[in-house]
């Protein structure tokens, strides 16, 4: 389970480095949720975020059955 857990974070981290690299041309724009906002997905999760000039904000990460607009 714990390896199992470490593999799946790092895919999680990597999914964050690919949106750092190409923020604008990877995600789906969000804009229902929030303006400005992205999602794109990762194994059984979905990464929310926005990007700024010099960052990428990560928003949240929520599992898939969980309702953005109710804990975004």
């Amino acid at each position: 389970m714990v390896k199992q857990t470490k593999t799946y974070l790092k895919m999680l981290r990597n999914r964050m480095r690919d949106i750092a690299n190409k923020p604008d041309s990877l995600g789906t724009a969000r804009h229902e949720i929030k303006k400005g906002y992205y999602s794109i997905f990762s194994g059984q999760h979905t990464i929310y975020y926005r990007f700024r000039d010099t960052h990428i904000d990560i928003i949240d990460i929520l599992h898939q059955s969980m309702d953005p607009e109710k804990h975004l």
